[in-house]
């Protein structure tokens, strides 16, 4: 062995791994050329001087265990002395990295920015989000169908003062909607459980404003990109509001030209300088003849993590100075959103509530049946189905189902319609069984959810798109539902194959099914992301609670390890130039990892910090799961 040893130490052998190799061997030859010495004396004398030698052995015995143990521990120290100098060169080259980033980064959005503002008549300086307004082309969105909802309308229009002609020939039953009201105030909130209609609602009411000439702007919040951005309402609302009033235009201008760093200020100072100081300037020269309204849907999906919204904070300290802006906000009563509009006291001055579950329940079943009637006579007439393909019985069974969600609703009617299977009939059979009741439909555990049915809903989808699912495909189906349901940012069937490492076709298979409740694109707009039509289905997935079946519960930390894992993978394999075409198609949605909140320079997380930029709640989930144990 001793003779192997030195062979092994050949040019290519570092320095210093030859120099304790050479030293362990002369340490082992010492020991090895004593126990000869002994070997060559006679067996007489080893025999008269056996305890010595007995002592001797056990001594040589000793020692290579010393040497050994020594070698192994030095090895053990320099190898991690060693790692511990390439993690250090490794910090400071992620450091620099992301240097370079940063000012690539900051170079990307300048140019985005500017095609945009080149495309609509946004002010120099401020961001502007086209898909946030509300009627852009591509939002999927609907307004209320004719003869629905025409209560809170009647309200929401008394609030407005406008004249309801459009409905002219309906009774005014403004005391079905059980709400003190107070039309002087500036500020309308109107807030329910997710899926109650609030959108659709917010989309009626903006077009109605649009054609009175009276919608100064408005926000349609999501939870993917700019349209999460707290920071962006106010600087989108002051480029709409330009656009309707040139007096306004021209004061924005300054104040954006003076203060050319107003993109990153706080709400409040954006208030301040982009409305409040403009609005002073315009309405001296002229003031408008009507209110203007300002309408933001789903405040609740902007990341906002302050006890008190922030945009809520802001609004408390300048309304007494934003005449004659009105504002509709509409959202989920989360708990920041709530404790701002009732605790902080010039809001709750200014604000009139309007919550939808204060509407009589009979109201909103009534709307929701004539929505089903109006979606089952299309769906029969798309498949020839007939006139009376679905009796009047099953379509009130189902808006009894529904407990006043229209996303209830809306997901029985695209499940129903199906492309795939082209039985309507059937499709509403596999959800409405007759041999169970109402009262045994939902199952145990769920009862007491506010969601129970819907949940139950959800399953169902879920049930009859993966039917007898093997292993291998329940873990891809999880997989790729959890990236649609916690990543910030809408991928395409491509991007999502590229970032999973799965083929396309695979997304595809598992995507296409589920065009009930997920916003799948057309095969000539592949390229467009993927969305779940309703915020609700993605909270059902992520809520043990609520998805019962862990066949399809999406663990969050787990996912958000794995989306972060795969980003750095495809981190590792780019090359100098991001956007080559060689480059998986999810490179440049990995690379938004980097436009994340900068850590000190020396923190050995910083990339899997800078990973965070990709989900959906980019704070704990994933620097809890990469810094765990088994990920270090």
């Amino acid at each position: 062995m001793l003779d192997k040893i030195p062979s092994t130490c050949d040019d290519e052998c570092p320095p210093a791994l030859t120099r304790r190799m050479d030293t362990f061997a002369c340490k082992m030859q010492s020991v090895a050329e004593d126990a000869k010495a002994l070997q060559s004396r006679g067996r007489v004398s080893r025999f008269l001087n056996a305890a010595e030698y007995t002592e001797k052995v056990r001594s040589w015995v000793e020692d290579l265990s010393w040497h050994v143990n020594s070698f192994v521990l030095e090895g053990t120290i320099e190898l991690t002395l060693t790692a511990h100098n390439i993690a250090s060169e490794q910090r400071r080259g992620f450091a620099e990295l992301g240097d370079r980033f940063d000012h690539v980064d900051d170079a990307i959005k300048e140019l985005r920015h500017d095609f945009r503002s080149s495309e609509t008549n946004a002010i120099p300086g401020l961001r502007y989000v086209s898909h946030a307004r509300f009627d852009f082309g591509r939002s999927g969105r609907s307004a209320c169908d004719p003869g629905t909802r025409v209560e809170i309308l009647e309200k929401i229009y008394a609030w407005l003062r406008l004249g309801n002609k459009a409905e002219g020939s309906l009774p005014v039953r403004l005391s079905d909607v059980d709400v003190e009201w107070h039309s002087d105030r500036s500020i309308l909130w109107i807030h329910a459980l997710a899926g109650a209609g609030k959108t659709t609602l917010a989309e009626t009411v903006a077009r109605r404003c649009y054609d009175n000439g009276i919608l100064a702007a408005s926000f349609f919040c999501a939870r993917d990109g700019d349209r999460s951005d707290i920071l962006c309402i106010v600087q989108h609302i002051a480029s709409d509001l330009a656009g309707h009033w040139p007096q306004f235009c021209n004061a924005l201008l300054t104040a954006a030209k003076a203060n050319p760093y107003i993109q990153v200020a706080s709400a409040s100072q954006q208030i301040k300088i982009l409305l409040v100081e403009p609005l002073q300037v315009a309405k001296a020269q002229c003031e408008p003849a009507k209110d203007l309204v300002i309408l933001v849907d789903a405040l609740d999906e902007c990341t906002d993590d302050s006890a008190e919204s922030t945009l809520l904070h802001a609004l408390s300290l300048h309304i007494s100075l934003l005449a004659p802006l009105k504002f509709i906000i509409t959202s989920r009563p989360v708990a920041n959103i709530t404790r701002g509009f009732r605790v902080l006291e010039m809001l709750q001055q200014n604000t009139q509530e309007l919550p939808l579950d204060r509407v009589a329940s009979e109201l909103t079943e009534r709307d929701i049946i004539i929505f089903l009637r109006k979606r089952f006579k299309e769906i029969g007439d798309r498949y020839a189905a007939g006139a009376d393909w679905v009796s009047d019985e099953k379509v009130k069974r189902v808006a009894s189902l529904s407990e006043g969600l229209f996303i209830y609703a809306a997901t029985v009617a695209s499940f129903v319609e199906d492309k795939r299977v082209r039985d309507p009939r059937h499709q509403l059979d596999v959800l409405l069984p007759p041999a169970l009741s109402d009262s045994t439909s939902i199952p145990r555990g769920l009862a007491g959810s506010q969601f129970a049915i819907l949940d139950k809903l959800y399953g169902q989808v879920l049930h009859a798109s993966f039917e007898c699912a093997l292993p291998p495909l329940q873990a891809r189906v999880k997989r790729v539902l959890g990236t649609i349901a916690l990543a910030e940012e809408r991928l395409s069937p491509s991007e999502l194959a590229s970032l999973l490492g799965d083929t396309s076709d695979s997304v595809w298979g598992i995507i296409d099914p589920l065009r009930p409740v997920l916003a799948v694109p057309s095969p000539d707009e592949a390229h467009r992301g993927i969305r779940v039509i309703h915020l609700s289905f993605a909270d059902f997935l992520i809520d043990r609670s609520r998805c019962t079946d862990e066949e399809f519960y999406i663990h969050s930390p787990i996912q958000h390890t794995l989306i972060a894992l795969r980003c750095l993978e495809v981190m590792q394999s780019l090359k100098y130039n991001i956007y080559c075409s060689a480059h998986p198609p999810c490179a440049p949605i990995c690379m938004q990892v980097l436009d994340s909140t900068p850590m000190p320079r020396g923190d050995w997380r910083r990339p899997a910090h800078e990973a965070r930029g990709v989900l959906r709640t980019p704070s704990s989930p994933l620097a809890r799961g990469l810094e765990s144990p088994g990920l270090r």
